[in-house]
């Protein structure tokens, strides 16, 4: 079974600790309304950096600290929206954001299915550029075999980093 790795306009899973400057010794809370736009722009650096990443939304915006506390924001990459997690690494108010939705490329999948799939005439995984899907969900693209056989081929998302795998075929 193969699997893709995908870089580029897909989802690079990194870590990068961003210190909530919100954050005061003395203040008991991480002020997630303040970090907002600081998470822009390490998403926009660490994981989209040829991509149009726009504002960061956190529905808590204060959040008691705790080392390991998990948040969900949504951040928007393509005219998207992107969840994400953001997760507190000290009990200082250092958080990091983590992707837990995989931005695929269109093309990327393509070009997978091309170089996996014998005798292929053409592959389409629809109209769109990207597309957004959660580990463990399947996504289909149509194919047309050189004897011009129809078929549809079934991947699964395996992680944030837009890993996939073949699921089946119809």
């Amino acid at each position: 079974m193969s699997t893709w790795r995908a870089r580029g306009s897909v989802l690079v899973v990194g870590c990068i600790l961003l210190v909530a400057a919100c954050s005061s010794p003395s203040n008991p809370t991480v002020d997630l309304a303040k970090a907002e736009s600081g998470l822009q722009k390490v998403i926009k650096k660490q994981w989209f950096p040829s991509l149009d990443v726009g504002a960061v939304r956190c529905p808590t915006k204060k959040i008691p600290r705790s080392k390991g506390k998990v948040s969900t924001c949504t951040v928007t990459v393509a005219k998207m929206p992107v969840e994400f997690r953001v997760v507190q690494t000290n009990g200082q108010g250092g958080i990091v954001p983590r992707p837990y939705e995989a931005i695929l490329s269109k093309a990327k999948a393509e070009a997978f299915i091309r170089t996996n799939v014998r005798d292929l005439a053409t592959v389409s995984c629809g109209t769109t550029k990207y597309f957004v899907r959660k580990p463990g969900t399947q996504f289909s693209c149509d194919v047309i075999a050189t004897n011009g056989r129809q078929a549809k081929v079934f991947y699964r998302v395996v992680d944030p980093a837009g890993n996939i795998k073949f699921a089946r075929n119809t």
